[in-house]
């Protein structure tokens, strides 16, 4: 896990972060997963809570495109 965590997780989290689902309401820390990111990054120990970050990260994305499809399809007259 963690080398997955390492390879692809820490990339897609770098595009993650700055628009983050998860920190905007409130679920996760911004500052401190920042300083976590960073500290991967640097080569630092990986911490596999990051795992469930991102994968709740990806899931509420998923629920808000899914949301957004969904409203798109109504018209109002």
């Amino acid at each position: 896990m963690e080398h997955g965590l390492r390879r692809y997780g820490m990339p897609l989290l770098d595009k993650l972060l700055p628009d983050a689902i998860t920190v905007d309401l409130g679920f996760v820390d911004g500052d401190a997963l920042r300083r976590t990111h960073r500290t991967v990054s640097d080569g630092g120990p990986i911490q596999t809570m990051l795992f469930a970050v991102i994968s709740l990260e990806l899931a509420l994305r998923a629920l808000a495109v899914n949301d957004n499809a969904g409203r798109e399809d109504v018209t109002c007259s």
